[in-house]
């Protein structure tokens, strides 16, 4: 089965909210709303990738991210004919100030939002594993 790396990250502010990527124009596999990040390039690590996706995506360095967890979602069927991949999801997270948030500037996806933990349960984030956002949730929540 082939496999698919990336490195995410979580971002969360003082209310315990999470900010999260309107997917709808850079859809991959039908999610309407996503974690900042993207694939690891080969030599890199995913601290290292998850660094420069954030650069990339919002022009903004994120100084300490810390490693959430590793998360594998398999069976994610491809394109016809192609057969299904696993995602391998590397997630980092890090709290925000308002003024950071003020400071990102998007070049990736439809927008970004503020979301309680709660609301993004309800939200399509397939195929990313909704046990990041229990994690999430536990990790804020210390």
């Amino acid at each position: 089965m082939a496999e698919r790396k990336l490195a995410l990250m979580v971002f969360y502010n003082s209310d315990g909210k999470i900010l999260l990527q309107d997917r709808f124009n850079m859809r991959k596999w039908g999610e309407d709303w996503g974690y900042f990040g993207g694939a690891i390039d080969e030599g890199e690590t995913p601290k290292q990738a998850v660094v420069r996706e954030i650069r990339e995506e919002l022009e903004f360095n994120i100084k300490k991210p810390e490693f959430l967890g590793r998360y594998e979602t398999t069976g994610i069927p491809l394109k016809k004919h192609l057969g299904e991949i696993k995602v391998i999801q590397e997630v980092f997270i890090a709290m925000i100030s308002e003024g950071d948030y003020e400071s990102m500037i998007l070049h990736e996806g439809a927008g970004m939002e503020w979301f309680s933990i709660e609301q993004a349960k309800t939200l399509n984030m397939y195929p990313l594993d909704p046990k990041i956002l229990e994690d999430v949730e536990k990790r804020i929540k210390k």
